[in-house]
This record gives C-alpha cells, structure tokens and sequence, in this order.
C-alpha cells in the first residue's frame, strides 16, 4: 500500500538494486546527468585489465578457479588452483602462490568453492557468506519475425516501469543518425529484466496454464520446457501498456529455460 501511495514501486524496498535507483534518480532530482558505456559494459572491466596490467600485474582471463588452500610456514602459503581456458582446444591445471587472496566472489561460488583448510570452514566465515542476500532476477527473451517498434515508429521512450515487466531492453544493431525514425522489418528480440516480487510473478505464472506447442517443428532447446501461453499473453498486455499501444502483434512462446535459479522465457512470435 505504502509503495503504491508513492507512486513508485522499490523506494519502500531495502533490496533497492541499481535499476531502481536509476529511476528514482531521474524521478526526484533535477536534471541529472547520466554518462553511457559506447562499447557495452564489457568496457569497464577491459579497461580495470588494462590499467593494472601497465602496472606491471598479470591478469589471468578465462581461468576456472577450482580450489584455495594454505601451507602454513610457507613464505606464499595461499596456493590457489585453476583451470586456465585461454587455449580452446587445451585446458590447463595450473598453480598460482601469495599471502593475500581477495575472495571477490558470488556467494553460490563461495559456498561451492572446495577447500581442505579451516578458515574456509569457519563458522564466521560461513556466517559471512550466509549473510549475502541471493537476488531472484528473472529474464524474459522475446523473438519476433520483424521489429514491430521500428514498424510503428518506438525508437525512444521508458523501458523502466511499476508493471512485473521491470525493464526492457531493445537488442537491435546501433543505427547511425541518418538512418533512426526507417522502419526495419527484419527479425529483432527484446528482453524484459525484472527481480524480486515480479521474478515470483512470472515464475507462478509459468507453473500453471496450458503449455505451448512449437509451430513449424520448433526444437526444444536442451534444458528447456515449453513455456505457458499465459505468460506471452500477458507479457505482451504489459509491453502494450508501457509503450501506450494497443495494436501489438500477438504469439506464442517456445522454451523456457532454467537460469540462475530462475527462468529465462525464451518466446517466439
């Protein structure tokens, strides 16, 4: 009731995550000014690579950490093993030694870290980790045939909102300045994230209804279940509402798949 009162969904939430705020930002103060990633956010962490490597420290990509453990009375006593995946057709087990290890890790990657040592096993350390609060986030890919947006004219507008949508993004090739407001009647996808209460709303949603038969001798992926045609009906009833149109496209869902102890909702139109 009280976030309802407010107008806005998470201000009441101590789960509040950066999406959220983001809103909240351009909601409540004045004229904010916001900076984007050009080339994606894989940017950031190329750019922390490449200034600690010009400080002379080797940074080991696409490795698999498999164990952490201790000798004690050795000058490096934390031995930590990995698997380093650099070579694609030869993976390699190999060994790196120091007295220090930050542990900048998930919590699923902590608690399923193997180690014979006993800080590891530590009930504060365990305590610890237990604290991390684990965040349900549910993500929902939408396929069409062609980009009804372009069609009817969506190139800008709010992809953040009160609705179980959460957010939705628009996965398209960047256009230049010279072709944006054509039409493009190629194949596009978008995809809704959302977490918390509305990951729950589209999981329960997913657990009952009548599952959808793939037209065309569609593939299941592996991993996969059918999806509910509920799910695609309401998605696109809210999809609707955020871009205040009525004249969607209706579908059909394929798959869905299991991801991050959610479900991702692989849906074709």
């Amino acid at each position: 009731m009280i976030e309802i009162s407010l107008g806005f969904k998470s201000l009441s939430n101590r789960n509040i995550n950066a999406g959220f705020g983001f809103q909240s930002n351009l909601d409540f103060t004045s004229n904010p000014e916001f900076y984007t990633l050009k080339y994606g956010y894989d940017e950031i962490p190329k750019r922390l690579c490449k200034r600690i490597t010009n400080n002379g420290v080797k940074v080991n990509l696409l490795s698999e950490l498999v164990k952490l453990d201790e000798d004690v009375g050795q000058s490096f006593p934390i031995r930590i093993e990995y698997i380093d995946r650099n070579d694609p057709n030869k993976s390699q087990q190999k060994t790196i030694r120091c007295k220090r290890c930050v542990l900048a890790l998930p919590k699923l990657a902590l608690q399923t870290l193997p180690s014979s040592n006993e800080w590891m096993a530590d009930t504060k350390f365990s305590r610890y980790v237990d604290s991390v609060i684990s965040e349900s986030l549910t993500k929902i890919n939408l396929y069409f045939e062609k980009q009804w947006w372009s069609i009817l004219g969506i190139d800008s507008g709010p992809n953040y909102t009160d609705l179980q949508l959460g957010s939705v993004y628009i996965f398209t090739p960047i256009r230049e300045p010279t072709e944006r407001g054509k039409a493009y009647e190629d194949p596009g996808s978008l995809t809704i994230y959302c977490d918390y209460d509305n990951s729950y709303y589209w999981q329960s949603m997913q657990s009952i209804g009548k599952d959808y038969q793939p037209k065309d001798n569609v593939k299941v992926s592996l991993h996969s279940v059918l999806a509910k045609e509920q799910v695609v009906v309401v998605a696109m009833d809210q999809l609707a509402q955020l871009f205040q149109r009525s004249n969607f496209k209706k579908g059909s869902p394929r798959d869905v798949t299991p991801w991050n102890h959610s479900l991702i909702f692989l849906i074709q139109f």
